[in-house]
């Protein structure tokens, strides 16, 4: 039963460390893939830093103040970007009109 225990024991040591090097390898790539973009730095690292602009309700303000310090793209978050250039958006987001718009249709009636 001794030996069970143990060989259990290092599975579960090997299966820890392995998911802790994923989350990490995750972070890392995540922080890395966006670092040339200019941001406050903590904001790099976690979403924390958003939230706590969306719970003080002054997002739109952040968002302008940074925008004036940082430049037309920032960073804020891991894997967010803000940009403030109108003309970049049909480039960034590929909007065409490949779908067909169908009209509107109110779901109950009135």
């Amino acid at each position: 039963m001794k030996g069970f225990t143990d060989r259990a024991e290092r599975l579960t040591g090997i299966l820890v460390s392995v998911g802790v090097g994923l989350l990490v390898i995750r972070w890392l790539r995540s922080y890395f893939r966006l670092s040339h973009i200019p941001g406050p730095p903590l904001a790099a690292l976690t979403n924390l830093v958003r939230r706590s602009w969306v719970v003080a309700g002054n997002v739109h303000q952040k968002h302008t103040d940074l925008h004036r310090r940082y430049g037309t793209v920032v960073r804020v978050g891991p894997n967010a970007v803000l940009i403030s250039q109108h003309a970049a958006i049909d480039k960034i987001y590929g909007f065409k009109a490949r779908f067909l718009k169908v009209p509107f249709r109110a779901s109950a009636p009135l």
